[in-house]
């Protein structure tokens, strides 16, 4: 599983090794992965209504207002039973006992996870982030800002391709695509900030550059 996580990410980043290699860097070890995924069951466990049919199958401490069901509920079965079985479920009868936080039924503060919404939050502060900056940016005279990037193509039979904009005052005022031939990710992005930074030096009124890259490795 991990294996199959770990080609999906390098895939993704492709030209960003180094957002590549942190997100793999943040991948937990599989036994964590299932501790946690243990907790968030317990979690939802202890969420569920007094009357969520679920509760029928639980012990007495857990069935809340639901009657046990007459052959399958952990009430009706016997010791050597219960030590005899394991699951889930009997996991979650037990563990939920042990915590100490209160859940609210339905609650999505109580939900485990991140929600879908974090995503666009995070990209609209970024956005407004960027924005202010390129802003404060366009109204020096003689500072120009670049945006570069790079794409490898999927099948070695291509070669890379390197791109470049560049902006002074609010306006392009410059823009390319070049053929960087078969080179490793980090080789192609240097290559679209190198364009940039020979063109923008190459104006007479250049006296500030900023670079927008999301390869630091090739800018450092």
């Amino acid at each position: 599983m991990q294996r199959n996580a770990a080609l999906w990410i390098t895939g993704a980043f492709r030209t960003s090794l180094t957002g590549g290699v942190e997100a793999l860097a943040g991948l937990p070890p599989i036994n964590l992965l299932l501790r946690r995924l243990s907790d968030q069951a317990d979690y939802r466990f202890a969420t569920l209504t007094p009357t969520n049919p679920v509760r029928a199958f639980l012990s007495r401490f857990n069935c809340g207002t639901i009657a046990p069901h007459p052959s399958l509920s952990i009430q009706t079965m016997s010791e050597p039973e219960i030590f005899c079985t394991s699951g889930t479920l009997f996991e979650s009868d037990t563990n939920v006992l042990a915590l100490t936080e209160t859940l609210l039924p339905m609650n999505p503060l109580s939900r485990p996870g991140i929600s879908r919404s974090d995503a666009d939050k995070e990209l609209k502060q970024r956005t407004k982030h960027l924005d202010k900056l390129r802003d404060k940016i366009s109204e020096n005279i003689g500072t120009y800002y670049a945006g570069t990037d790079a794409s490898l193509p999927l099948s070695g039979r291509y070669q890379a391709i390197a791109a470049s904009i560049l902006f002074s005052g609010g306006v392009e005022r410059w823009r390319a695509r070049h053929v960087a031939g078969k080179v490793t990710a980090p080789d192609a992005e240097l290559y679209a900030i190198r364009s940039a930074i020979v063109n923008a030096t190459s104006r007479d009124d250049c006296t500030d550059i900023f670079i927008f890259t999301d390869s630091m490795a090739s800018a450092r």
